[in-house]
């Protein structure tokens, strides 16, 4: 009984939680998870980044000011469309 003790066996045959094969186990799972824990803060952290740039990337144009138009191609007129013209001034 003694040696099953010292191999890691009790007498259902079951390992107990002193075994080196246990405690490999027990590592390697614990590995497992620590990447997957790596994994989900990554998927978690792009997640939030992308929320919040959709989120905040909202633009309205509330104001146009024109300072001046002059006339496009010395006002050639293009087809059914007419002239064009050059418009300068600022969007708010």
């Amino acid at each position: 009984m003694d040696e099953d003790r010292e191999s890691g066996q009790c007498q259902s045959g079951l390992l107990n939680a002193r075994s080196p094969e246990r405690e490999r186990e027990s590592r390697l799972l614990s590995a497992g998870q620590g990447e997957h824990d790596v994994k989900m803060k990554k998927i978690r952290a792009i997640a939030f980044c992308f929320i919040t740039a959709t989120a905040s990337a909202q633009a309205r144009i509330v104001e146009v000011n024109v300072q001046s138009t002059k006339p496009m191609a010395d006002g050639a007129a293009f087809g059914q469309a007419g002239a064009y013209e050059r418009v300068v001034g600022t969007a708010r």
